[in-house]
Formats: structure tokens, sequence, C-alpha cells
């Protein structure tokens, strides 16, 4: 039998268990975000789970022929990939206080779209319109990390 058939024995294993993975990821994901700021929960510890769950992702299924996202699948990416910024921004200001006023404003912004995502995946909603949001590997391996992101912005 075809390994690549969209209709396979082979594919539908990989489509449950990528249907698995999302929701565990989205139940551990929502946990650290009722959570954050942690005041018991290191910053360290939040960032390694979330690349967990990123490194899991591109070791089990990156490569495999899935059917295209649902807009509430990119709602627990959006959101994964916003709370990976929020935590990254609060590393920053913690080892360099002083660019505070730089980074505070930006840091509002993400709050408020990781609110604002968190919200949807917890209630098991599409990814609002004025997000947008891949899996990783989506876009292959020709872009740098920083281009991949930029299509997390809301989009106007």
């Amino acid at each position: 039998m075809d390994v690549d058939t969209a209709t396979g024995p082979n594919q539908e294993t990989a489509m449950k268990k990528h249907e698995r993975f999302i929701k565990k990821s989205t139940t551990v994901l929502l946990k650290l975000i009722k959570r954050w700021p942690p005041a018991n929960l290191d910053i360290q510890k939040s960032a390694a789970i979330v690349e967990r769950i990123l490194d899991t992702y591109s070791r089990e299924f990156i490569g495999q022929k899935l059917p295209a996202p649902e807009r509430r699948e990119l709602a627990f990416w959006f959101t994964l990939y916003q709370f990976e910024e929020v935590i990254e921004v609060a590393i920053e200001l913690k080892e360099n206080p002083f660019q505070s006023k730089i980074i505070l404003p930006y840091q509002a912004l993400i709050e408020k779209n990781l609110a604002i995502a968190s919200r949807a995946l917890r209630k098991n909603r599409a990814l609002p319109p004025e997000f947008n949001a891949t899996r990783p590997g989506d876009f292959g391996d020709d872009l740098d990390d920083e281009d991949e992101w930029d299509c997390l912005l809301p989009q106007h």
C-alpha cells in the first residue's frame, strides 16, 4: 500500500497520532499560560517545555503527509509561538532591564495577542482571522527563524 496516499491506513494513523499530539500539547500549553507569569515556575522551565513540544513535533511529523491544518489547529500554533515570544521577552527583560522602555510596548502587543489566541484555543475555536500561523516546517528550510515568525503578526 502506498504510504503517500491521503486516505491509506498509514495516513490515517499519522493523522490520529497528530490529533493526539495537538490535544496533549494544547493541555500542557494552556496550563503553562494559566500559570504565567511564573511566580513559582521558572521561566527557563517554561521555555524548555515549549522547546520540547516543538522538537517532538519536528521529530514526529515534519515530512509526514498531513491534510492542511484547520484554523482550530492554527489557534494552537499561534498560541504556542506567541507564548514562546512572551517567554523570550521575559528572559530579555530579566537580563537587560535597562531596555524595558523599548521592549514593554512589544511585550504588551504579544501578551494581548496571546490572550486572544489562547481564549480561542481554550474554547476550541478557530484562530481569529486577524492572525495567521503555520505548522513548524511548513515553510521548508529555506527561511531563517525571523522570516518564519513574521507571519505571526496581526494581518491588517
